[in-house]
C-alpha cells in the first residue's frame, strides 16, 4: 500500500483505485495517482518535492491476522518472508517513508507539468 504524505497541509492521501485518476491533498498543492495500480506504480505531484513523501505500508502487515495488535514476532516473520529487493527488507521496517522518484515504482512530476505527463 502506498500513500501520499503532504506536509504542506499534513494530509495523508489514499490514491484513487483507478489508474490516472488524480486525488489532491486538503490544500490542493499536492496530488497522487496510480500510473498502474496492478503493479503498484505511483505518481506524485507538487510544486515542491520537499513537501511530499510516499508512505509505504507492507501488505503483509495489512493482511496478517491480528487479534489486537501485530507484535514483534509477527513483524519479524513478515520481514523474514519479504523479498530481499524490497525496500521494506532493506530498511527492516513494515512502514517506510521516501521521496517519490527514489524507487523504480514511483515518480515525481512538478504540478505545473502534470497535464503533459499523464
Amino acid at each position: 500500500m502506498k500513500l501520499l504524505w503532504a506536509s504542506c497541509c499534513f494530509s495523508i492521501v489514499v490514491p484513487n483505485k483507478n489508474a490516472k485518476t488524480i486525488k489532491y491533498c486538503d490544500c490542493g498543492n499536492s496530488c497522487v495517482w496510480w500510473d498502474n495500480p496492478a503493479t503498484g506504480e505511483l505518481g506524485v505531484s507538487s510544486n515542491d518535492i520537499n513537501k511530499v513523501s510516499v508512505l509505504g505500508i507492507h501488505n503483509g502487515l495489512l493482511l496478517s491476522e491480528c487479534s489486537s495488535y501485530v507484535d514483534k514476532h509477527k513483524m519479524e516473520e513478515i520481514l523474514k518472508n519479504t523479498e530481499t529487493n524490497y525496500l521494506f527488507k532493506t530498511m527492516n521496517s513494515l512502514i517506510i517513508r521516501f521521496t517519490p522518484g527514489n524507487t523504480s515504482d514511483t515518480r515525481f512530476v512538478k504540478l505545473e507539468e502534470l497535464k503533459d505527463k499523464l
